[in-house]
């Protein structure tokens, strides 16, 4: 048996406002008890077809899930009830797209239980009672919230509230993409893609400081797609693997870091210049180049740009 400590830290959060309920399908009893912290009790009662509800607002983005605290159940036996996830109200009134994690779940819950539910990116919570003819206690609903406690150590203030604003919520979307690796996201993609982790390393850099998750993600990639296989299976993020490889280098001096990596990287470039003959054309061998979807749909964009990140990336090739 393999353990491994997880290093990021977990903590729970009450939900800050009730943004809407619905009462006029049924009955719903101390909704704000579940603001505070204490042992009141609110209580959702539903007639024969109806689905009361009640939408939080845990007043910022968090990644993890819900944490459900009941009390008692009408019938006393597992009750099913509906949760919706959202990053914004719209979102979590309405059907969530499944993609990559789930959103949106019917779920049973016993009486005198406490339970975890979800693994996602998500502000609002809307909690559906959709059993007829059912009542629920709920003494406390948290979010269970998983990120690594690092310091804020860049910062970055202008005249423009809005400009400050746009600054912080994507440092705090880098935040918050730092799980086990660098992930493409913690509701979308939730894997790791080169492509996306080289503005993240940009922003762990400038944001955070020297921290272990870059190598670890940049490693990770290696041991999934060997030299002979793109990462990711695209050949543009091969090439964004050696332009990370080299600001991660230039920013913590580490030259430790380019000797672990020496290997890889001879044979990558060894590999890249496989893919140009004689006449500078390129062939990745792959079915269709990509850079990003601004592009997706442009053939002279993608060969133009892939031209240049080649260009790019053999330079900074060099200079390691």
């Amino acid at each position: 048996m393999i353990k491994i400590k997880d290093q990021r830290t977990r903590y729970l959060v009450s939900p800050v406002k009730i943004i809407t309920l619905d009462n006029d399908n049924g009955i719903i009893e101390g909704p704000d008890a579940l603001l505070a912290d204490d042992v009141a009790i609110c209580r959702v009662s539903s007639c024969r077809e109806s689905s009361p509800f009640i939408v939080f607002d845990f007043g910022k983005e968090l990644h993890g899930g819900i944490q459900l605290e009941i009390v008692q159940t009408v019938p006393l036996r597992l009750s099913q009830i509906n949760l919706c996830f959202g990053e914004s109200v719209s979102e979590a009134m309405g059907h969530p797209d499944q993609s990559h994690a789930v959103h949106e779940m019917d779920v049973k819950i016993p009486p005198m239980s406490k339970q975890e539910f979800g693994q996602t990116g998500f502000r609002f919570l809307k909690l559906t009672l959709t059993e007829p003819d059912a009542m629920i206690e709920i003494r406390n609903i948290s979010a269970v919230v998983l990120e690594h406690d690092w310091e804020f150590k860049g910062s970055f203030k202008s005249s423009d509230p809005l400009l400050n604003d746009i600054w912080n919520v994507g440092a705090r979307t880098v935040h918050l993409c730092c799980q086990d690796y660098i992930l493409d996201g913690i509701k979308r993609d939730r894997l790791a893609w080169m492509g996306d982790i080289h503005p993240q390393v940009g922003v762990i850099a400038s944001v955070f400081g020297n921290l272990d998750i870059v190598e670890k993600s940049l490693n990770y990639l290696c041991q999934l797609y060997p030299v002979s296989a793109w990462m990711n299976k695209i050949a543009s993020y091969s090439l964004w693997w050696i332009v990370s490889v080299w600001e991660w280098y230039y920013y913590t001096g580490d030259k430790a870091f380019l000797e672990k990596n020496r290997e890889y990287l001879f044979g990558l470039v060894a590999e890249i210049s496989a893919t140009v003959d004689n006449n500078g054309n390129i062939n990745t061998g792959t079915k269709r180049d990509f850079l990003e979807w601004a592009s997706a749909a442009d053939d002279v964009a993608i060969a133009e740009g892939l031209y240049s990140l080649m260009i790019w990336s053999l330079n900074d090739a060099k200079l390691i």
